[in-house]
């Protein structure tokens, strides 16, 4: 339903107040799930990706860990080939490094630290086509600042995901994009 103009002088009715409320609320981003872990490896989302969403964001928030990685997930097993193709670079201490486009089993999202926060859009996750990612994160115990891209270069559908660390305490939030 398109959103509803008035004009000078024209009586307004709560229900075209409603549409347009309606209107307004089915863009931006929906919550879908989120998770915890303490002192752990893994922190594993499943039946998240859907077809009702397109694209996904992911916000991960880390207080104690180590290099953080993600898999894709298909009905509650990881993806673990050698599909995911990275490429970005980081910002420590004023000197960038290049991390040059390599195949690996998962996606880097950061290489670790003391809290770390985590931005990352999952575009096409559950279509049997290739998926691609944008990736940020931001150290804030060294500054480090890392932007990463990936493309699983397979078409499987995902329908979650799987954060990996050697040992750390997060708390992930997983939104999808509203289509409109």
């Amino acid at each position: 339903m398109p959103l509803t103009t008035y004009t000078a002088g024209e009586v307004l009715t709560a229900a075209s107040l409603n549409d347009n409320f309606a209107y307004a609320a089915s863009g931006g981003l929906t919550f879908i799930a989120t998770g915890t872990v303490t002192a752990g490896s893994a922190l594993s989302f499943n039946n998240c990706f859907s077809a009702t969403y397109t694209n996904y964001l992911i916000t991960i928030n880390v207080s104690a860990g180590t290099v953080l990685s993600l898999r894709l997930r298909a009905s509650g097993t990881d993806i673990s080939a050698t599909n995911y193709y990275v490429a970005g670079s980081y910002i420590a201490a004023g000197v960038q490094t290049i991390i040059n486009l390599t195949a690996q089993t998962s996606m880097k999202l950061s290489n670790g630290g003391n809290p770390v926060n985590v931005i990352t859009t999952v575009c096409n996750p559950f279509a049997a086509f290739n998926t691609t990612f944008t990736n940020a994160s931001q150290r804030a115990d060294s500054g480090t600042f890392e932007a990463t891209g990936c493309l699983y270069n397979a078409s499987t559908s995902a329908d979650g995901f799987t954060i990996i660390g050697t040992t750390m305490t997060a708390t992930a939030s997983v939104y999808g994009y509203a289509i409109s």
